[in-house]
């Protein structure tokens, strides 16, 4: 339970108090570099976005329990920010912390689990090379999601209901999705007390007018 804490507050990690929002920044970034992305029209309850193409740096784990999974993500990536990598730089805190999270075949099969952080902006086109084997750099090509955001401090139980409830209200209304994997990300330091930001993304399933589908992931 704690990695989620962990991940809902990696925002956080940068040191120094939160920065003020940059023009046209959502609100929820609190003045980190967060991935840019175009809104599109979506019934109310949820959002619908278009993320280009980015660079994001990430681990695989492969586990049956989602807390640990996170947890141990978590710390390789957190470790890579530190200094574990090629230029030992320190490399500043990004938000969201996304969780992919691609479910087992049967009820205690393993499932895979990608945790990331965003690269900084003045970072993406060359990005540290990890010193770690299990963390690399990820071309995470351009995708279209649908959102949904809700407060609190989220544990496993909540992640997968709110993830499954939005599933089922996407396909009610029609959309196209793909079901076969959906992202957690978190925004908030685990000190911040009020208007907590965290979010379940859905990729959608097929390219139509101003949508596209989960672009290929590269490494």
């Amino acid at each position: 339970l704690g990695a989620l804490l962990a991940l809902g507050g990696a925002a956080g990690a940068r040191p120094g108090a939160a920065l003020p929002a940059r023009d046209g920044e959502p609100w929820f970034c609190h003045g980190l570099d967060c991935p840019e992305f175009k809104s599109l029209p979506a019934p109310k309850g949820y959002e619908e976005r278009r993320y280009p193409a980015a660079a994001w740096t990430s681990t695989q784990i492969v586990g049956y329990d989602l807390d640990e999974s996170l947890n141990k993500g978590f710390m390789r990536l957190f470790n890579y920010i530190s200094g574990a990598n090629a230029e030992q730089e320190k490399i500043p805190m990004t938000a969201p912390v996304t969780a992919r999270i691609v479910p087992g075949a049967g009820p205690v099969c393993d499932s895979n689990f990608t945790v990331s952080f965003f690269v900084p902006f003045d970072l993406q086109d060359a990005p540290p090379e990890p010193t770690a084997p299990e963390v690399y750099t990820e071309a995470r090509g351009a995708m279209t999601v649908f959102v949904k955001s809700f407060g609190g401090r989220p544990r496993q139980a909540d992640i997968l209901r709110r993830a499954s409830d939005f599933l089922d209200e996407l396909k009610a209304d029609g959309q196209a999705v793909d079901a076969e994997h959906f992202f957690y990300a978190g925004y908030d330091s685990p000190f911040r007390l009020l208007n907590r930001h965290n979010e379940v993304w859905i990729p959608a399933a097929a390219a139509g007018p101003g949508r596209e589908a989960e672009g290929a992931v590269l490494q």
